[in-house]
This record gives structure tokens, C-alpha cells and sequence, in this order.
């Protein structure tokens, strides 16, 4: 159905400039970013109030179709290490108490989802620099985001109770909450929680990143070489892509997703794209 309106707006811009250009020295820098904002207008009648809500987002007139819609972790009880939630009402408001600070629940039934703001980048793009001299020539390409959040499915799955026979855990695991580590923001490990793992503002993970997207570096064989082997030109390179990627957790690709509400897109235990090195001679007769 045709149930609602929404404007999307931004900002691109994009800037290249020559730091040095001289006879046997070339340096260039290059730089891109988006700003990208998402609203919706209008809804139907039937959802104009409540809002379209999902597993693990929610479409409400204001906010986005980025809108991360979860149970709020409050940490961990300190005293019996059980996961701790804020208390939200039916009408998705907090649950406060005489001195106006946000009740807690260490039962997950006992509270409800809330709308937690969108998850999109404040900024995203690449930038990339390139450097030419003597015949040798060197490129490197990174790509980046800042400000947004991305919903870790493939954490989350990774850190189970212990009842998982077969899963994997993640090393964090190490670090659960015990009688000689009640500090610990992750729950105790007892099989028999049964909401220690469930869908919380828990994994919602920050979605920066910075990845080195290729990098290039090749040779050029001087013209009075190549005249003499009766060629135009010839090139000698060697080329890597996807070379390196930093984000808020080890393992956690945040382009995976665009806005990150969907659990399944990161959490999937999806491959990220594959490192490639590859080398190669380039002529011209």
C-alpha cells in the first residue's frame, strides 16, 4: 500500500586540489562527503498516531525509515548480574520515578520498545590521495563514516547464554558479569536467562568506520626503455583492494547496511568484501 510521504534531502560536495605540480613531483588530494537526511511527512489514517512499528524499527510522521525501534538496556543489576532494561510504558515513554530518573527491569517482558532516533550517518564519502615522480606513481583510496548506528546482529548472536550447543561465543564473553567482576556491563552467563540476548539498544553499535579501499603503486618505464623495445609505453603495478577496514568492534562491517536498523543485514555473520592483490604489466605498441 501507498501509506505515507517522504522527503529526502542533502548535501554532496566534493573537492580535488593539486598540493604540488612540478616536472619529476606530482601530489593530489581528493575528498567527498554526503549529509543525508530522511523524514517522513505523512502516514495513513490507520497509522497516523501508533506509527508502523517493526521488529526492530519503527515509521513514525517526524522521524525516518532509520528509526531504531528496541527495548533500552540499562546495563547490568550489579548485584545478581542479571541484564537490566528501562521501564517504557505502552505509549513508549519512559517509566520515571519520584526523583524523576528512568525505572529499571531486570524482566524483558515488562517493558516495551522505544523509538531510539535514527541511525543514519551524519556524514559519509572518501578521500584519497596520489603521488607521481620519476616514473613511479602510488594512490590510496579510503572510504569513512561518522555519527550513525548500526544494529549488531552477529554480536548479539555470539554472545548466548551457553544453551547455544554448537554457537560460537565471542571473546567478550570473558569479560561476563561474575561475583569477582560486578563492573561488568555484560550479563552473568546462565543458560537459564532467557533475556540476556534478546533485542536490545544493547547491540546497537556505533557505524563509523574507516577502510582502505585500494591502494595502487605502479612504474612506469622511461620513454627511451621502451622506445628501444619498440614500445608506446609500458607499466609495471601492483594493486590491492579492500586492504584494511577499523570500526567501533572487530568484525563488524558497517557497510553492510544502510541505516542500521535491520538485524539481519548485520547479523547474518555475513563475509565483508574480500581483500584482493593483484599485479600486473601494462603496454602499449
Amino acid at each position: 500500500m501507498n501509506v505515507g510521504e517522504v522527503l529526502n534531502k542533502g548535501v554532496e560536495v566534493e573537492m580535488a586540489i593539486n598540493l604540488v605540480q612540478a616536472s619529476n613531483f606530482n601530489w593530489r588530494l581528493n575528498l567527498n562527503a554526503t549529509s543525508y537526511n530522511n523524514e517522513i511527512l505523512d502516514l495513513a489514517d490507520g497509522v497516523k498516531e501508533s506509527g508502523i512499528k517493526r521488529s526492530t524499527s519503527i515509521f513514525e510522521i517526524g522521524g525516518s525509515l532509520y528509526d531504531a525501534f528496541l527495548r533500552d538496556y540499562a546495563g547490568v543489576d550489579k548485584s545478581t548480574g542479571k541484564a537490566l532494561y528501562y521501564l517504557v510504558d505502552g505509549d513508549g515513554d519512559y517509566v520515571l520515578d519520584d526523583n524523576n530518573q528512568k525505572q529499571t527491569t531486570d524482566t524483558y517482558t515488562d517493558t516495551y520498545q522505544v523509538n531510539l532516533g535514527s541511525t543514519l550517518a551524519k556524514v559519509y564519502g572518501g578521500f584519497g590521495t596520489s603521488i607521481e615522480s620519476f616514473g613511479f606513481d602510488l594512490s590510496v583510496a579510503f572510504g569513512y563514516q561518522l555519527g550513525g548506528k548500526v544494529f549488531d546482529g552477529t554480536y548479539q548472536s555470539l554472545m548466548h547464554g551457553g544453551d547455544e550447543a554448537g554457537v560460537n561465543w565471542h571473546k567478550d564473553i570473558l569479560n561476563a558479569w561474575s561475583y569477582d567482576n560486578p563492573n561488568s556491563d555484560i550479563p552473568r552467563l546462565n543458560s537459564l536467562d532467557d533475556n540476556r540476548q534478546m533485542h536490545s539498544s544493547r547491540f546497537l553499535e556505533s557505524s563509523d568506520y574507516l577502510s582502505v579501499n585500494n591502494l595502487t603503486l605502479g612504474y612506469t618505464i622511461p620513454s627511451q626503455v621502451s622506445e628501444y623495445l619498440k614500445l608506446a609505453s609500458a607499466r609495471v603495478y601492483f594493486s590491492a583492494d579492500n586492504l584494511a577496514l577499523w570500526s567501533a568492534r572487530k568484525g563488524l562491517d558497517p557497510r553492510q547496511s544502510f541505516g542500521g536498523t535491520d538485524w539481519q543485514a548485520v547479523g547474518s555473520h555475513n563475509y565483508s568484501a574480500l581483500r584482493t592483490l593483484s599485479g600486473g604489466i601494462t603496454v602499449n605498441f
